[in-house]
């Protein structure tokens, strides 16, 4: 049985930023989609960006991912680098709007 852990996103978070903190590797976007099939960008971001988020729903790994969603995290990947993840004790952002 896999070790689920859910976690909050914080502001600004993509999900390049996600999977460095909680896999210490951005090969974990991999678990992190297959765990979270709902991801959603935030759209106060996306309309920074430009772009329409009525009429488009494509996620985008490049904007960040919407404030306070309830991230599952596979704490048992095996994309996942444990001596890595354990030095990173605050949240990892590299957006700036």
């Amino acid at each position: 049985m896999q070790a689920i852990k859910i976690t909050l996103v914080e502001p600004n978070q993509t999900i390049y930023d996600l999977a460095l903190q909680h896999y210490g590797t951005v090969a974990g976007i991999v678990d992190i989609l297959s765990y979270n099939p709902d991801l959603k960008n935030d759209k106060l971001a996306l309309s920074t960006l430009g772009i329409d988020t009525v009429k488009d729903n494509d996620f985008y790994f490049d904007a960040p991912v919407e404030i306070g969603f309830p991230l599952k995290i596979n704490k048992d990947s095996k994309y996942g680098i444990p001596t890595i993840t354990r030095e990173f004790n605050a949240p990892i952002t590299t957006y700036n709007i």
